[in-house]
């Protein structure tokens, strides 16, 4: 096994104090199967105690003062880990002087690339189950049947974490259209509608609301007319994806998250192109932007004139220049006096 000198300096250190330590988790497993290790987790007996630097969360400790982030968890004894455990595979563990340890059935179900439970199927294992399936290959040796998750309960922070490992994976988008069913109920039932809420920040789950509702576009439009306080927060997310990105039909919020909307729905069908465009427009705006913060003008100074977007652009990019060149003072008055003019010109 070829694991970071730090980490094996991190059980040693620990083990001078008379305590056990282990090597434990997705590290161990990566090891095995000749894939990149993206961070390490160590659990020890050991009451709480510093050996570098690092965060401290109750009984764990995160280092990132090495290559790849370290976690201690303390006060863990190797039997409750063990315990803990979702999968055959997960309950791998490595110690250097006694090597490999977990027993014969996980390596076998490693060597034969097939995850099996080690404890009830919940939404949370059955996630992450998905994970090892389409990110290393591993087969389910398991079914869930689908009655079985009727009411979701995973909070949305769980639930961003392990779609951003499937986002990251070739075509998520199959896999959601895969587990409609699984997935589709964060957005379908009445009561967690909560989760709309999170759809401001998440973009994962903006995807996938997206997703969901191309499966279930009728359904969605019923929720609309029911759930009004929501309505907002549910237009942003399925009809924006429809408009096209002009500055007269959308608000200035609405029209900053047209971007990451269109970008995921442009990576989500491989179109490049449409990719490239859509950076295209955004430097666009954000160069506009910028010519209207420092600009003593407001969008409805161009509204009153009855100015097009495409036409904003032009205005804006001749009076920013007109200002830098001292030719017109930087106040509203002059500046709307200049808009006249220019538009008798276009």
């Amino acid at each position: 096994m070829n694991f970071e000198g730090y980490v094996l300096e991190i059980i040693k250190k620990i083990e001078e104090k008379g305590y056990e330590a282990f090597l434990v988790g997705r590290s161990v497993l990566l090891n095995i199967i000749e894939k990149p290790i993206e961070e390490y987790d160590i659990i020890t007996s050991a009451p709480l105690f510093f050996i570098f630097d690092g965060i401290q969360d109750q009984n764990r400790i995160r280092i990132k003062l090495f290559q790849k982030p370290v976690t201690i968890h303390f006060k863990t004894d190797f039997d409750s880990y063990q315990k803990q455990c979702s999968f055959t595979i997960e309950a791998l563990s490595y110690h250097p002087r006694h090597g490999i340890l977990g027993g014969k059935t996980a390596l076998e179900d490693v060597e034969k690339r097939r995850i099996r439970l080690l404890a009830p199927v919940t939404e949370e294992i059955y996630l992450k189950a998905l994970c090892y399936h389409y990110g290393l290959g591993f087969s389910l040796y398991f079914q869930v049947k689908k009655e079985q998750f009727l009411k979701p309960t995973l909070h949305p922070n769980i639930l961003a974490k392990y779609l951003k490992i499937l986002l990251a994976l070739d075509q998520p988008g199959q896999i959601f259209l895969k587990h409609t069913a699984f997935f589709s109920q964060y957005f379908l039932c009445g009561d967690t509608l909560r989760m709309l809420d999170f759809l401001k920040q998440s973009l994962p789950l903006r995807i996938l609301a997206f997703l969901s509702f191309q499966q279930d576009k009728e359904k969605w439009l019923s929720i609309l007319e029911i759930q009004k306080d929501q309505r907002d927060t549910l237009l942003q997310a399925l009809v924006l994806l429809q408009l096209p990105c002009d500055e007269s039909i959308l608000k200035q919020q609405d029209l900053e998250l047209w971007f990451p909307y269109k970008r995921a729905l442009a990576l989500y069908h491989k179109d490049f192109l449409l990719l490239k465009e859509i950076d295209r427009i955004q430097e666009s705006y954000i160069q506009r932007k910028r010519k209207k913060q420092i600009l003593d003008l407001t969008e409805a100074d161009f509204a009153e004139y009855d100015i097009s977007p495409k036409d904003i652009d032009s205005i804006l990019k001749e009076l920013y220049q007109r200002v830098l060149r001292k030719e017109v003072e930087n106040r509203k008055e002059e500046l709307l006096k200049e808009i006249y003019k220019i538009k008798q010109n276009l």
